[in-house]
């Protein structure tokens, strides 16, 4: 059987680009939000090439910060997948 699909996110950076990869996820297109301190925030809908690891890029959407001491890590939804955190970079 396929392996169950998942995401993985790589970097954030607050003022720039998000990228994360879609582990096995079927292709075609995902809608993506980025969240930090229990506040997601829609960053549109991204298209995904089909197979085992496919990376995408993207804006990061407004309100993401720099991870600082009041200012968690942020992490992605795609649908009903979510990922691991990482810091936010400016």
């Amino acid at each position: 059987p396929t392996p169950a699909a998942s995401i993985t996110l790589v970097s954030v950076s607050a003022t720039g680009n998000t990228t994360m990869v879609f582990h096995y996820f079927y292709g075609g297109t995902a809608t993506v939000s980025v969240c930090q301190g229990g506040t997601c925030h829609p960053a549109g809908t991204v298209t995904v090439a089909p197979g085992s690891s496919s990376t995408v890029t993207f804006k990061t959407p407004l309100g993401i910060l720099p991870t600082a001491i009041l200012i968690g890590p942020a992490y992605v939804t795609a649908g009903s997948l979510t990922s691991g955190s990482v810091s936010v970079g400016a």
